[in-house]
């Protein structure tokens, strides 16, 4: 017999941009996004007026964090600025509200304490209960099997092009998590040495080892590309091949060495299944997924602040 869920309810902090994409895809899985906390009243009117009138979601606008809390939500999206992140997740988990996070999780371009600091008090807080979105390590997962073992792998170079608007160092705030995620997925937590940076308005480009393994990262913001994900695991070549908007979007990845295709379920449509499913075991005895994350900002610290500082 299919089990009765109730309703889960989402509040989403930040809900233009990627938290309307958020929306979205915890609607169309069965969640109901019941209010959105905005910059200012204005800002959050906008975006909850969008909600209804693109997605028919009903969502009530906040623009302040204490009364958007008072609501009767049970879990919560956040989606706003990462200099708001730490601040925002300890309201959630003060609230006992499990919170799924955009990447960066954290980040303060003032250097790395700072960031150590808010990392060891997110991580020791007694209710934590904490998603970040990296959704794009199943990628990664999806290939396992044509992989050598990672431990001989000598070169892995990832190109990620997006219509973002960052620009100069910013970028790598923006895209690095993606591709740490990917390195940390195929082979673990190892030392960052050797770190070289070659940075402009559009495009940033590191070089770097990452244990024995060479690794190039070029990320690229420009509307006027097209967007790309590609990856070469030493010669093996792999890129992301999305098609649709909407509910109807589909994504595979294209082996280029054999032209075959990898079906994929929307890696981020799994990122938020699963954290559906960790809000509705109650009184979760399931560990979340700090770990996860506490090692891409530790990665992203020691990759920004140490070895690429700001100019």
């Amino acid at each position: 017999v299919a089990k009765h869920h109730p309703m889960l309810n989402v509040g989403i902090f930040g809900a233009s941009g990627i938290g309307f994409v958020h929306a979205r895809v915890f609607q169309s899985l069965g969640a109901n996004v019941t209010a959105i906390l905005g910059t200012t009243k204005d800002s959050a009117a906008e975006s909850a007026s969008a909600l209804l009138t693109q997605q028919q979601i009903a969502a009530i606008p906040f623009s302040d964090i204490d009364l958007i809390l008072e609501q009767p939500l049970d879990a919560v999206s956040i989606c706003s600025p990462p200099s708001l992140h730490c601040q925002q997740l300890h309201a959630c988990f003060d609230r006992h509200l499990p919170v799924l996070c955009e990447k960066p999780l954290l980040w303060s371009n003032d250097g790395g304490l700072k960031i150590a600091d808010q990392l060891h008090s997110l991580k020791t807080h007694p209710n934590r209960q904490l998603f970040l979105n990296i959704s794009n390590t199943v990628f990664i997962d999806s290939i396992q099997t044509r992989l050598h073992n990672p431990r001989v792998v000598s070169r892995f170079f990832f190109q990620f092009v997006t219509h973002g608007k960052y620009r100069g160092r910013d970028i790598l705030v923006d895209l690095l998590p993606h591709g740490l995620s990917l390195i940390h997925r195929l082979f673990g937590a190892r030392p960052i040495h050797d770190a070289k940076s070659e940075i402009s308005n559009n495009k940033a480009v590191l070089r770097f080892q990452y244990g024995n393994c060479d690794v190039q990262f070029s990320f690229e913001q420009d509307q006027r590309k097209a967007k790309r994900f590609y990856f070469e695991v030493d010669d093996q070549r792999y890129e992301r091949i999305q098609t649709g908007f909407g509910n109807r979007y589909r994504v595979h990845l294209k082996d280029l060495g054999d032209n075959t295709n990898i079906e994929i379920e929307d890696p981020f449509r799994i990122c938020i299944k699963n954290f559906i499913d960790y809000c509705r075991t109650a009184n979760s005895s399931r560990p979340d997924r700090f770990e996860e994350a506490e090692v891409n900002v530790q990665l992203m610290n020691e990759m920004l602040n140490m070895h690429v500082p700001p100019t």
